[in-house]
């Protein structure tokens, strides 16, 4: 809203000179806008804008807000993503060399005598005599804490982060030896912690 103050010298309307220069309402006739220049009002003038009227809302079509109900290809989208998920699973469980269906000796079953079904299997038979196991954390990968010591024959050295009876987490170092017995089960050789 643009005020106006009126001048007691000259008797004419006069903007603040801080209103910068534009077009404004003319302060002699209506229906007119007189140019500001920023100190004085000048001659020009022009028809006051009429104001544009509201635009009405268009309608908008109701089938374009809800989601398509065809329930045929509702169940081919769902499928496919079924069929997508399994695909990526089954190739997570070849490449790491871990079935992950049924148990063996230790609850986990690591296939086909590999480093990392020995990694696997190792943190099973530690968890087993850990206060709170579901706490437990190891170190990332495996292939630098486990050995080889052939005859289908693993040695894992590593450590555990976990909870102890007090609630704190300590650190422990383990060495833990398992073998492969066949048919994706492991036997517990040795199980050692330095504390």
């Amino acid at each position: 809203m643009v005020r106006f103050r009126i001048s007691a010298r000259e008797g004419s309307h006069c903007l603040k000179p801080t209103t910068p220069p534009g077009w404004y309402d003319d302060p002699d006739k209506l229906g007119l806008e007189r140019y500001w220049d920023g100190r004085q009002w000048t001659e020009d003038t022009q028809p006051k804008a009429k104001p544009k009227p509201a635009q009405k809302a268009t309608p908008v079509n109701p089938k374009l807000l809800t989601p398509a109900t065809d329930k045929s290809s509702g169940r081919f989208g769902c499928g496919l993503i079924v069929l997508i998920v399994f695909v990526l699973w089954a190739g997570s469980c070849i490449a790491s060399g871990i079935d992950t269906g049924g148990s063996g000796s230790g609850g986990t079953r690591a296939d086909m005598g590999s480093a990392v079904g020995a990694w696997v299997i190792c943190q099973d038979f530690v968890e087993d005599r850990l206060t709170a196991p579901s706490t437990a954390e190891y170190p990332p990968g495996y292939s630098q804490y486990t050995t080889s010591l052939g005859d289908r024959t693993f040695r894992v050295d590593a450590y555990v982060d976990a909870e102890n009876s007090f609630g704190a987490m300590v650190r422990t170092d383990f060495t833990c030896t398992v073998r492969y017995q066949g048919s994706e089960t492991w036997r517990l050789v040795s199980l050692e912690f330095d504390e």
